[in-house]
């Protein structure tokens, strides 16, 4: 897929996108818990702190954040958006990762032109255009972003994934658990995509049991997320990977 052959066009914020405005809460009101708090930061995604939502915040989820510095961020979980801190949603359609990362992409190349002195408010919001990839009949092409980035996402993950299974191997191979020490960061997210993409499906179609298969390596057997969320010792997650691919 090729992004300078296809069809561009510019598009009204206003007209494709549903837009929310966050509010300034009382820090008293604030109470530490599980629900990230969106500001403008222009790092880990704009959030600033964990609380609990009460009432009188502003919440979104499954939407792409728009501070009123132009950073934009996708945002799959329910959150609380700071004062000035904008969030959008495609009207008509239900966003997902994909979607919404390339849409963030696109959104930061458009407002990068906003700044403290020059500042996004959601009125500004509304009139902006952004360049999108367009369908024949001049509607943005959401499959086509999806496509793409799903396209770019196992461009990266291949290598990653062959790389991790493989460092898995020679970390465990005398025995014990095969993932345990893989707890946080990039690992975990990779461990929780195969899960989430790979794993709700592959019992069920031998041709992409082959094409994990292929794809990571006769010898990272260990990779039993791909079949099952169970964390199981080295031996017992060869023995169980081999029967279903041979299943």
């Amino acid at each position: 897929m090729n992004l300078h052959e296809h069809k561009w066009a510019s598009f009204k914020v206003s007209d494709i996108f549903t837009i929310s405005t966050g509010n300034l809460v009382n820090k008293s009101k604030m109470q530490c818990g599980n629900n990230p708090r969106i500001t403008a930061k222009a790092t880990d995604n704009g959030i600033d702190s964990f609380t609990d939502i009460a009432y009188g915040f502003r919440t979104n989820h499954n939407c792409v954040s728009i501070s009123f510095l132009g950073n934009c961020f996708y945002q799959p979980y329910l959150a609380s958006y700071d004062m000035k801190i904008h969030s959008v949603t495609i009207k008509g359609r239900e966003l997902n990762r994909h979607i919404g990362l390339f849409l963030a992409n696109q959104l930061n190349r458009e407002f990068k032109k906003f700044s403290y002195g020059n500042q996004l408010s959601s009125k500004d919001l509304a009139r902006q255009h952004v360049l999108l990839p367009a369908t024949a009949n001049g509607q943005p092409d959401w499959q086509f972003m999806e496509d793409f980035m799903r396209q770019k996402e196992q461009q990266i993950l291949k290598p990653t994934i062959e790389k991790l299974c493989k460092q898995l191997i020679s970390n465990e191979i005398g025995g014990g658990n095969a993932i345990s020490s893989i707890t946080s960061g990039k690992h975990l997210i990779l461990l929780n995509y195969l899960i989430l993409e790979k794993g709700s499906t592959i019992r069920n179609r031998p041709a992409m049991r082959t094409e994990i298969y292929h794809l990571l390596g006769q010898q990272t057997l260990t990779m039993v997320l791909l079949v099952s969320p169970t964390i199981l010792p080295l031996r017992q997650t060869q023995k169980l990977v081999m029967g279903q691919m041979r299943a």
